[in-house]
């Protein structure tokens, strides 16, 4: 038990016998008797919460805040307290992203983006150690209405604010995780956001590209199904084996799993017919097999965004929702009709759960198959809750082409192209296997 001393000269001391059970001093100076007595309470109650493993008392958390810088360097010195530097919010997170070197340049920029909204939330000189729960409720809270952000981002972006605070618990700052209150932070998919884009809408947005490049990109996304643009900015022309009928894809999402670095997909002919004219072009280094397929700039995922939102409105087209994953999940949702699922889900480098939770939808075509019907499918549609809906979309431009999961119409913003089935031509020429 600690034990306070007056000196000759008026100066006050604490005596206390450490975890290490040996004798240690804290000299206090001149202060009044009270804080000398409050500050032995609060060495007991600093040493009984490191023997056992838990938090600080709350009013010995505050008091410990309140320390001069001098006075906090001896606890610290002794072993009592953690250096401010690695509890202080600003400092313990800069500290993590400068250490965290393995990490990718596009996983460390959203983690940066969560620092930053949690600094500029709770501020730079916040004590990591008295956050609480409440406050991790506010700041989810404070992502969807002050930010406005998504649910799926929100979840995204808890969980990343409870990597940091794990990483607090393993260099022992905090015994538990004020995030851990939050439940749910798993990314789920949102039906109404899956848009089934057609072959005719593909034909339409080639006719609108401005260039051979955007014509490979979109087929790549289409027909190629891979991930834009992580997928297509390290791929060279040694990965196109045009003689064996086959593309390698080098995935950065999915190189941490042992034996996913890569996967190959097959060079459909749709594929192939927008990637050798590129590879003709002149200018195009054709002799330097490592040189890239695609000259992306270095903002790649803004960019391409909005280079395909005008090649969409270009073509008299409404955008849906998930510009480049709903090109990938369209191609998903084809390759299981006509494939075995191990060729589909090899080719599009996901499993069959996540496929069936993010990419696969059920199309108008599938209940109409399923009924003996045929044609167009202008005229109106019942849902499954009896709702008619005019299916011409001349009539209702928003119609997306897809019927969710459990057959009820996604009504969203979507191309104004009609359903399934798409033209002859196309649908002809379209090979999946």
């Amino acid at each position: 038990m600690a034990s306070v001393n007056r000196e000759p000269n008026g100066n006050y001391r604490v005596l206390f016998v450490g975890l290490d059970k040996q004798r240690h001093t804290i000299r206090l100076g001149r202060v009044p008797e009270r804080f000398a007595n409050k500050a032995a309470e609060h060495i007991d109650s600093i040493l009984h919460a490191l023997k056992k493993g838990y938090q600080l008392p709350k009013d010995t958390l505050a008091w410990t805040v309140d320390l001069t810088a001098d006075l906090r360097s001896r606890f610290v010195k002794l072993g009592l307290l953690e250096d401010q530097a690695k509890t202080q919010l600003g400092p313990f997170l800069r500290a993590y992203l400068a250490g965290r070197t393995d990490l990718k340049p596009g996983t460390k920029y959203k983690l940066q983006i969560v620092a930053d909204e949690l600094i500029k939330l709770f501020g730079d000189v916040k004590d990591i150690s008295t956050l609480t729960e409440a406050d991790a409720r506010h700041f989810q809270r404070y992502l969807a209405t002050e930010l406005g952000q998504g649910i799926n981002t929100v979840r995204r972006n808890c969980s990343r604010a409870r990597q940091f605070l794990n990483h607090a618990i393993e260099q022992r700052i905090l015994t538990q995780n004020p995030f851990r209150v939050l439940k749910g932070l798993a990314v789920k998919s949102n039906k109404q956001r899956r848009c089934f884009i057609t072959l005719e809408t593909y034909a339409k947005l080639l006719d609108k590209c401005p260039n051979q490049q955007w014509r490979a990109i979109v087929a790549m996304a289409r027909i190629g199904g891979v991930r834009v643009p992580s997928e297509l900015e390290n791929m060279i022309w040694r990965d196109v084996f045009w003689d064996l009928g086959k593309v390698r894809i080098r995935s950065r999402k999915t190189e941490h799993h042992l034996g996913q670095a890569e996967r190959f997909i097959p060079l459909w002919p749709e594929l192939k017919a927008e990637l050798a004219p590129l590879f003709e072009q002149p200018g195009q280094p054709q002799q330097k097999p490592d040189a890239k397929v695609f000259q992306l700039s270095k903002g790649a995922k803004s960019n391409l965004r909005t280079g395909l939102t005008r090649i969409i409105e270009r073509a008299g087209i409404t955008p849906w929702p998930m510009l480049f994953q709903n090109l990938r999940s369209s191609r998903a949702t084809e390759l299981i009709k006509s494939n075995p699922g191990y060729l589909a889900e090899a080719w599009l480098g996901h499993s069959g759960k996540v496929a069936d939770e993010f990419y696969r939808t059920i199309t108008d075509a599938d209940y109409l198959e399923q009924a003996g019907l045929s044609g167009t499918l202008s005229g109106t549609l019942i849902d499954s809750q009896g709702i008619r809906t005019d299916t011409d979309p001349q009539k209702n431009p928003t119609i997306c082409g897809v019927l969710d999961t459990v057959g009820h119409y996604t009504n969203v913003q979507a191309p104004p192209v009609g359903l399934e089935p798409t033209t002859q031509r196309l649908t002809a020429a379209c090979s999946t296997d």
